[in-house]
């Protein structure tokens, strides 16, 4: 039975190893660094920031299985404050000292920054707003339901239980973009996303709760 709680400090070096497992082979990584040594100390860091950051101003919630740590949920609800470009800048320029290529990931960030224009629109004219930030499954626990769980009686559930509202997510994965169809979810907005070179498939999506 997988319980839900809002993370820990001490939670976060394993939340963020789950994290590069879960999400290493995706493209959005792929693009900016193809060695695989190289790219595992990429995701790690990007996933970091980006785990990081809602750590701190939103919120980050685990799903637990027998005390074993199997999703990660980075949510941004109405009114959660939200990151500027310099707290993005400042912990980029550490993943650099950490041996990361600065073009990379300031190409990961501009991209990502990109891919978010259709959840920034539709925001602005919406209320009771939720963001699903960042979602992962350990990657030996996917493709057995607990994704579904999450979203459909987990995250649900603890939208309803603040009002309703209406819940939104980008993805850049056509194996997603199935199972966000599969869970109720409409997608409002598809294309094709560049930034300094680089090219990305984007999907985004949205639910009312």
């Amino acid at each position: 039975m997988i319980t839900f709680r809002t993370a820990k400090k001490e939670d976060l070096k394993e939340v963020f190893q789950m994290a590069v497992e879960a999400f290493f082979s995706y493209d959005f990584f792929g693009n900016y660094e193809k060695d695989y040594n190289k790219r595992w100390r990429f995701v790690y860091e990007m996933e970091k920031i980006c785990l990081l950051v809602n750590f701190k101003r939103n919120q980050l919630i685990v799903g637990e299985e027998n005390n074993d740590i199997v999703i990660v949920i980075a949510l941004h609800e109405p009114g959660s404050s939200q990151a500027g470009p310099l707290e993005y800048t400042l912990l980029g320029i550490k993943s650099v000292f950490k041996g990361c290529n600065f073009f990379k990931v300031l190409a990961f960030s501009m991209m990502d920054g990109a891919c978010e224009e259709p959840i920034i629109k539709l925001k602005k004219k919406t209320q009771n707003f939720y963001y699903l930030h960042n979602f992962a499954v350990k990657k030996d626990f996917q493709r057995k339901g607990y994704g579904t769980k999450a979203l459909m009686d987990y995250l649900s559930g603890y939208i309803k239980e603040k009002g309703r509202g209406t819940l939104a997510l980008i993805t850049n994965s056509e194996d997603n973009v199935k199972f966000y169809n599969k869970c109720g979810f409409t997608c409002y907005h598809r294309g094709r996303v560049k930034s300094l070179g680089f090219w990305l498939r984007n999907w985004a999506f949205k639910k009312v709760i």
